[in-house]
């Protein structure tokens, strides 16, 4: 996909006030990459490996993201 930019492009019009993230293939030991719009998860580098980081509730620096979950968190638990 070596047009991403332009398709990127498009994306960022079509979502006008709202929120979008692309992955797309590229060129790195991973062979994707992340964009985003207007949009709290940021790509964060986690030991070579780009991962998005959903910020917690009330935290959108993404700093000490901590998320306990508890014992049947999980719908297919039950």
């Amino acid at each position: 996909m070596r047009n991403w930019p332009r398709r990127w492009v498009r994306v960022v019009e079509m979502a006008r006030t709202g929120r979008a993230i692309m992955v797309h293939q590229t060129d790195n030991q991973q062979g994707l990459a992340f964009r985003g719009h207007d949009h709290n998860w940021v790509p964060v580098d986690f030991e070579g490996i780009d991962l998005m980081l959903r910020p917690v509730a009330g935290n959108l620096t993404g700093q000490e993201v901590s998320s306990p979950r508890t014992r049947g968190w999980s719908g297919d638990t039950r």
